[in-house]
């Protein structure tokens, strides 16, 4: 991840992008129609990217871990729920 991340190259003017691995310019640091100068976003560094892997591994894996576990649980809650709404019925509405 981290070798496609730190690699991106863009060309600003048109959006179009290339990495320097999976997707080089035919001329290194050049956008291939116009030959301007490409450049990385500011935030493509080693630095940024560990901290933003830091931030994910914090807050995020463990919220994803959680996630994980509802459709475990969901088929359960929905049958105490619908057994609770028949067991209201049969106290509240059929007497």
């Amino acid at each position: 991840m981290k070798r496609r991340i730190l690699g991106r190259l863009i060309h600003k003017a048109s959006g179009r992008t290339y990495h320097e691995e999976f997707h080089p310019p035919k001329e290194a640091m050049k956008d291939d129609i116009t030959g301007e100068p490409l450049e990385r976003r500011s935030d493509d560094t080693n630095e940024t990217l560990n901290a933003r892997l830091n931030t994910y591994h914090k807050q995020t894996r463990p919220l994803v871990n959680e996630i994980k576990l509802f459709p475990k649980y969901f088929f359960l809650i929905l049958f105490l729920i619908k057994r609770l709404i028949f067991i209201v019925n049969e106290i509240f509405i059929v007497q």
